[in-house]
């Protein structure tokens, strides 16, 4: 029975199938701070009505911390401060705290987190935790899946979605050591129970130690005897494990250190060559025996990953002789500056530190800090330098085609027009003479007007050897543009989860299209530049009469494919959109499509016009 406030449920399912009902993710429908205008604020019963019947988070919070103590008392009597509020305190814990108590079956503070915290790792522990069932993890998804609000909703569900999986897995393996555990007399369940006291789920490794525990001395001998064989292990690694981990089991079964291995199933000439050695014993000998034999087999095959991962067990091994031999074969700063290669796989990179924060030596502690940071910051920085890349390649491309001139004859145009906007503004104080010599001022603008939109027109239709060329080198740094966005993902290791991957994507994605967007009027003055060309080439060499329409359909269609591609669902069109990063890119893909039609154009006719 879980009694709260005037609320009284029979267990946590029911807790927490009307907790979550009530504010999974809730938020008003305008921002706080509008919600709780100024003159709500000022108006002390309208707070006090908010308070107590309000059933947004974010607001009862704001009002539990009211300088008013009326407005505090009414808030924290609120329905949702009495159910959930008042255990939201771990959320101001450091991220490694908030961590432990999402591996913790404290039914609260799991409720927090689910509904509150932001950082996936520590949802994934949450979500991971035994308390959560798989009914509840179900109604975590269908909540999510109502209301789903952008990316980090994405990003949850699919964290949720892998869960669920896991824990269907992990039912079906439980079903299967229970099945095992009835016939323990058989060796293929005996090996069964072996191969699951290696896995990583914990939740899995309890199941078989609590069956273990409870099972005789000859038992736990026969296990013993199939753990040295090296049948049944795809692995040195798998092997080695394994032995550690029964190891470890047989250090918390009670009564063999004080039994003599003369009760156990065992050959006449072993009893009598033991005779004075206590079970536990026995088998720590095979135990540790094997493993040293499996260390010593590494000597000559280094180059495995999966080898690297046992040294680094071995370097955190509570066995002596197990640490000599590993910093023989591969010392602790060597190891570091195997897995800081960038062309070590993440699972190991992530196993190994993983590992060796179990080391007892604070400065591997640091160490591993470092590596993390290290990895941080060069991913950073791969994103930083494709941001940089991108400027310097519009840089280059805004330095040909003529755009010296054509900026330059902009200026101009745009100096005349604000020049006459201005006497235009205060032609009333020219006197009748002045007025005629405005007028004719007006006139000779109008002429350079005309003057220097035909020297644009000519630039922007030029289709010389010289414009070939450039465009040519062009059209290869608008290919490395759109391959940048990939840059963040070169920089990862080999291996990287998809989860990981799709989220450096999104990053790498958002700060290229970031990038770009500063160059917006430019990218879609250099695809105008190149319709240009086209029709004046197309003029020139007889082409289809029908050649302008099917060119206006030709970048229809890419907006369409674009629009498509992204999955944007809006009406407007690309040029008048304010996503400016998402319209750049459009037509920087119309440009580079553009370039390629002209290209081919030109290829098929030596003399260039």
């Amino acid at each position: 029975m879980i009694q709260l406030g005037g609320y009284a449920y029979t267990d946590f399912l029911q807790y927490y199938m009307d907790v979550m009902d009530r504010y999974f993710r809730k938020t008003p429908p305008v921002p706080s701070n509008i919600y709780l205008s100024q003159d709500v604020i000022k108006n002390k019963e309208i707070k006090k009505q908010i308070a107590r019947y309000c059933h947004f988070p974010s607001i009862i919070n704001i009002l539990a911390n009211d300088e008013d103590e009326e407005i505090r008392m009414l808030a924290r009597k609120n329905e949702f401060w009495n159910l959930v509020g008042r255990f939201q305190d771990i959320l101001g814990f450091a991220r490694t705290e908030r961590m432990t108590f999402a591996r913790i079956e404290g039914f609260h503070n799991l409720l927090v987190i689910l509904i509150f915290e932001d950082d996936l790792q520590i949802l994934a522990e949450a979500l991971n935790n035994p308390a959560i069932s798989l009914k509840m993890l179900v109604h975590f998804i269908r909540l999510l899946r109502q209301r789903g609000q952008g990316r980090k909703d994405e990003q949850i569900l699919e964290i949720a979605m892998q869960v669920m999986s896991q824990k269907r897995k992990q039912i079906v393996q439980i079903s299967q050591i229970n099945r095992a555990s009835r016939q323990l007399n058989q060796d293929r369940n005996l090996i069964t129970m072996l191969q699951y006291l290696r896995d990583e789920n914990n939740t899995i490794r309890l199941a078989v130690q609590n069956i273990l525990l409870r099972e005789d001395a000859n038992t736990l001998n026969r296990l013993v005897h199939l753990a040295i064989l090296d049948d049944g292990f795809t692995s040195r690694l798998d092997h080695f494990v394994t032995l550690s981990r029964l190891l470890q089991l047989l250090s918390k079964t009670e009564g063999l250190e004080n039994t003599s291995v003369q009760i156990l199933d065992l050959p006449e000439e072993i009893k009598s060559g033991e005779r004075s050695r206590s079970i536990k014993d026995y088998f720590d000998l095979l135990l540790r025996s094997k493993r040293i034999e499996i260390i010593r087999s590494l000597e000559s095959d280094l180059s495995r990953f999966d080898n690297i991962v046992l040294l680094a067990y071995c370097h955190i091994d509570k066995d002596i002789n197990i640490r000599k031999l590993a910093r023989k074969y591969l010392n602790i700063d060597d190891l570091f500056s195997l897995i800081n290669d960038k062309s070590t796989p993440r699972y190991i990179f992530r196993q190994v530190l993983d590992i060796l924060m179990h080391h007892e030596d604070d400065f591997i502690h640091q160490k591993v800090h470092e590596a993390r940071m290290r990895e941080s910051y060069r991913l950073k920085n791969s994103l930083k330098e494709m941001e940089i890349s991108v400027r310097a390649y519009f840089d280059i491309i805004f330095q040909s085609l003529g755009y010296r001139r054509i900026h330059e004859f902009h200026d101009v145009l745009h100096s005349l027009n604000r020049t006459e906007r201005y006497l235009s503004r205060y032609h009333s104080y020219f006197e009748n003479g002045k007025k005629v010599h405005y007028k004719n001022l007006l006139n000779e603008f109008q002429e350079i007007r005309q003057v220097f939109s035909k020297k644009l027109q000519e630039i922007y239709s030029t289709t010389d050897i010289k414009t070939i060329r450039e465009l040519e080198y062009i059209a290869s740094i608008l290919d490395e543009i759109l391959q940048l966005r990939e840059m963040g993902i070169q920089s990862l290791r080999p291996g990287t989860p998809d989860d990981i991957e799709t989220e450096i994507k999104f990053r790498a994605r958002i700060i290229w299209q970031s990038a770009i967007s500063v160059y917006l009027g430019r990218i879609k003055d250099l695809a105008e530049m190149m319709s240009k060309k086209l029709l004046k080439m197309a003029a020139t060499r007889d082409l289809s009469e029908r050649f302008e329409q099917e060119l206006n359909e030709a970048q229809q269609e890419l907006e369409q494919t674009y629009k498509e591609r992204i999955q944007c669902r809006l009406t407007n069109a690309c040029k008048v959109c304010d996503r400016r990063g998402c319209a750049a890119e459009r037509f920087l893909r119309e440009a580079r499509f553009l370039i390629e039609e002209f290209l081919d154009i030109v290829s098929e006719d030596i003399t260039p016009q």
